[in-house]
Parts: C-alpha cells; structure tokens; sequence
C-alpha cells in the first residue's frame, strides 16, 4: 500500500470557511480520509481529488469520513456529487466512519454502495 500526499495535506482556511484535510492513500482499495468540516466553500478540493482517484481505474474507493465533524447540508450535496462521480466511472464506492442511514443514496439508479465490512453485494 502506498500513500501520496499532494505537497502535504490540502488545508483550507479562508475567514470565514471551514478547515479541510484530505489525504490520499493508494493501493487497492484506494482511501480518501477527510478530516475537518466538509463544506460548499471546500467541497471543490475532495471532488477533484476523486476525479484525479478514479482517472486512475480503481475497483474500489473508501470515503474515510470517521473526522469529519457532523455533516451540513452543503457537506452532504457533495458528498452526494463525490458518490455519483465515482459510481458513473463504474468503482464501488464504500463510506467509513458513517452510518448507511445518513449517507446519500441515489433511489432511481442502481445502489452500489455498501457500509465497510458489509458483505459484497450492496446494500
């Protein structure tokens, strides 16, 4: 397993938005931790990093979210984008350090997430 930080871990401290810490650790699967507040003002930095993950081809991505402070509504739209990203590119998405109940969940497309240590299949 391998881990590749992007100069560091990607801090966002404006006035007024939120702190954010991402960390990239490869192999298979591949793992985002996010740390901090997940936020509209923030959002765009965990949705290139997926984009930049998933260009790579993994099979599987885990959503590290066991530090991240309780979700806003902004927090949980993009994770809502992250989730529908990385299924349209065909990788099985698994979130930790969440409950299934509160992680977004496409009802009209196929349902391809599953909670971490969850039997293969979906939920």
């Amino acid at each position: 397993m391998s881990t590749m930080q992007l100069s560091g871990p990607t801090r966002v401290h404006r006035d007024s938005a939120p702190r954010l810490c991402l960390r990239l650790v490869g192999g298979d699967p591949v793992v985002i931790e996010v740390w901090g507040e997940l936020a509209a003002g923030n959002g765009h930095l965990l949705t290139e990093l997926v984009e930049h993950v998933i260009s790579g081809g993994p099979a599987t991505v885990v959503l590290d979210l066991s530090h991240t402070r309780p979700l806003s509504a902004d927090g949980i739209q993009v994770l809502e984008l992250v989730r529908a990203m990385i299924v349209a590119a065909g990788v099985r998405v698994l979130p930790r350090g969440t409950s299934v109940q509160t992680w977004p969940v496409d009802h009209i497309g196929p349902r391809r997430i599953v909670s971490a240590g969850a039997e293969d299949g979906g939920t």
